[in-house]
């Protein structure tokens, strides 16, 4: 966050101005639920199906090969087509899926996430499934308390909040 955003945050909420001045608690309160995505770590699909969460009422293994296997239809079916747009999305797809078998596949990397948004458009997946799919590289978003103290304290020891 950045330190606008922290007093803004601040001052927005009640609960964080009750507080006080205790800037681990309120790093601490801002950093509840802060999530990011990992864009750089690659996931097996036996990573992928450990932090998948429960779909469509299946346990998140279960879910999680369900999407691949979704996924793994459309880049086969994808790659006959005639468009080549969408042979081409096939072949990406494809070429992502061969991944999960090598090096595995950076799930979280905004390249795969938009991928698979244009996936969903194409109907192969729904947009749950594609977000159940990359909150599998989800990590947590901390706020420092040096970054709130540095947005709530002025150099001369002043309380700008």
């Amino acid at each position: 966050m950045t330190p606008q955003e922290i007093r803004a945050a601040i001052a927005a909420s009640p609960e964080l101005q009750a507080l006080g001045q205790d800037t681990t608690a309120i790093a601490a309160a801002l950093s509840l639920g802060r999530m990011k995505q990992d864009g750089v770590t690659r996931f097996a699909s036996l990573g992928i199906a450990a932090g998948f969460p429960t779909l469509s009422g299946l346990p998140g293994p279960l879910a999680a090969e369900m999407v691949l296997q979704k996924l793994e239809g459309f880049a086969l079916a994808a790659q006959q087509s005639a468009d080549a747009a969408t042979k081409l999305l096939g072949a990406a797809t494809a070429r992502q899926m061969g991944h999960l078998a090598g090096t595995g596949m950076a799930i979280g990397s905004p390249a795969v996430a938009a991928m698979l948004g244009v996936i969903v458009q194409a109907g192969a997946l729904s947009q749950a499934e594609a977000d159940a799919l990359v909150s599998v590289a989800a990590v947590p978003d901390p706020v420092s308390e040096m970054d709130v103290r540095r947005a709530c304290w002025t150099d001369n020891g002043e309380w700008r909040v």
